[in-house]
């Protein structure tokens, strides 16, 4: 029975940007289980290390006296996924930073990711490599 207590955890929708030294992850969590659970860390053979953030606006400055927002970004310990619910890793959003790559990241290649839960649980995808705009 303690599989049964474990969540179900899929990933859906993963993708990155061409990127040089830093990437980005996004992807939709899925949690089928009957409790919350948390995405506690990251990892890929492309990065030295992966972190969990969070973009966040901020107060800019201001332009002819208009205030302008800004953003900023930082690294979060957890993103919770609710019980039947979901965690959009999106930009502007939470997302996975991969930092100081092994090789740049370029349009239609594909790299494995593996997210690691407070379950215990290990889910690796194959993230898709995508030219999209912002």
């Amino acid at each position: 029975m303690i599989a049964a207590a474990l969540a179900l955890v899929t990933v859906t929708g993963a993708w990155s940007r061409p990127a040089a030294d830093m990437g980005v992850v996004y992807a939709t969590l899925h949690d089928a289980g009957r409790r919350p659970v948390a995405l506690v860390g990251a990892s890929s053979p492309r990065a030295r290390t992966a972190e969990l953030h969070e973009s966040t606006s901020m107060q800019g400055g201001t332009m002819n006296g208009m205030a302008m927002p800004a953003m900023g970004m930082h690294p979060v310990a957890r993103i919770v996924i609710p019980a039947h619910g979901t965690a959009t890793l999106h930009p502007g959003g939470y997302h996975i930073m991969l930092i100081r790559l092994r090789r740049p990241l370029r349009a239609g290649e594909r790299f494995p990711v593996t997210l690691r839960f407070s379950d215990g649980e290990r889910v690796t995808v194959s993230v898709p490599v995508e030219a999209r705009a912002m």
